[in-house]
């Protein structure tokens, strides 16, 4: 399987997504990485995707 993240700019709205990655860790790294730089760009929120299975969805954003 390949692992990618779908971006949303609101819970119902895809606002881009990433690459593929071959592992599940690799994509977490990715993420790890990248959050503020994608939370920059208007995503708020994004879902990490197993093929097409959705794993979970994390928000960008901290809770007030």
């Amino acid at each position: 399987m390949t692992y990618r993240w779908i971006y949303l700019s609101d819970p119902k709205t895809i606002s881009g997504s990433s690459e593929e990655f071959r592992t599940q860790d690799a994509a977490e790294s990715f993420m790890g990485a990248e959050f503020s730089r994608l939370l920059g760009q208007g995503h708020l929120a994004a879902r990490l995707m197993d093929g097409d299975d959705e794993l979970y969805t994390m928000k960008l954003t901290a809770d007030p």
